[in-house]
């Protein structure tokens, strides 16, 4: 991915596309990670939080901010092959 962006950024360096996201799906939820990694770990998970508890972090907790690979696909051509975020918190590897 870091080589196509960089690739690209070289053989147009007038383009207003500047910004690709490196993701393999969309609509991943804070919850959904959290439920995963309660699983991976076997913690219990709480039902409600409170997202002013995160710190200076809040804030991301706080928006909608969706996230689409669509035009990282077209414009590079870039397809993911490695697995998706759920898959790989729940892999064995950690």
């Amino acid at each position: 991915m870091f080589y196509l962006v960089t690739m690209y950024g070289l053989e147009h360096p007038t383009t207003n596309e500047r910004v690709f996201n490196a993701v393999a799906e969309e609509s991943i939820t804070t919850a959904a990670i959290a439920r995963t990694i309660s699983r991976k770990l076997n913690v219990p998970l709480k039902a409600k939080y409170n997202p002013l508890s995160f710190g200076d972090t809040a804030m991301l907790y706080l928006i909608n901010c969706p996230t689409s690979s669509q035009l990282t696909r077209q414009i590079l051509g870039w397809v993911p092959v490695q697995p998706d975020l759920l898959t790989d918190i729940s892999s064995s590897r950690y």
